[in-house]
């Protein structure tokens, strides 16, 4: 099934003119305020508002609450970029939390074993590398199996969800990392510019 069956399909907002053929488009602020996503962001606002004033001395809107939320949702931004591409094409990825699993457990496991007394910016980097070639081959190997043996998106992603977490789990034999250089959260992971977070940048 396609996804883009399911959207609804875009209505021309007016008739051509009969005597020019031209298309008169609504004025901006028209057009914005009938858009779906403003609803979207009009609920936020709502849901700040009320989070704002319901909180107890009012923290929701401190500095220190909003640089958490600043570094706490890098992360899901970033997927959700993503998964938006993925989307617009018709598509969806189930395994998207199990590609960046995996490439977590492998850029570490590199660090680990990389890592050498005093200077860690080899075993960084090579996590870095790691993560990434990690993370492609995984998106190559979902994009092969759906573009080129005509497997369905959900199905294709669902059935490499459990690989890819399974791989993660036999290479860290379930058990938790640790050893992760220090300089990985001093430098970068709770590192912060005035009050922002630099993963958030």
């Amino acid at each position: 099934m396609n996804i883009r069956t399911l959207l609804p399909r875009p209505k021309q907002e007016q008739a051509p003119d009969e005597e020019t053929g031209a298309i008169s488009q609504k004025p901006v602020l028209v057009r914005w305020l009938t858009a779906g996503a403003t609803g979207v962001l009009f609920i936020d606002i709502a849901l700040v508002a009320f989070f704002s004033i319901v909180s107890s001395g009012h923290v929701f809107w401190t500095g220190q609450n909003l640089t958490a939320q600043l570094l706490g949702l890098t992360e899901p931004l970033l997927l959700a970029l993503g998964l938006v591409m993925l989307l617009g094409a018709g598509r969806f990825d189930l395994s998207l939390g199990a590609n960046l699993v995996l490439s977590s457990v492998v850029g570490a496991e590199v660090m680990l074993h990389i890592s050498a007394p005093g200077d860690v910016t080899l075993s960084i980097l090579a996590g870095l590398a790691a993560c990434i070639a990690t993370g492609a081959l995984y998106g190559a190997v979902n994009g092969v199996v759906i573009a080129y043996l005509g497997v369905n998106s959900l199905i294709a992603t669902l059935g490499t969800t459990g690989i890819g977490t399974g791989l993660a789990l036999l290479i860290t034999n379930g058990a938790d990392l640790s050893g992760i250089p220090n300089q990985v959260q001093a430098h970068f992971g709770l590192l912060q510019i005035g009050p922002v977070p630099v993963p958030a940048l």
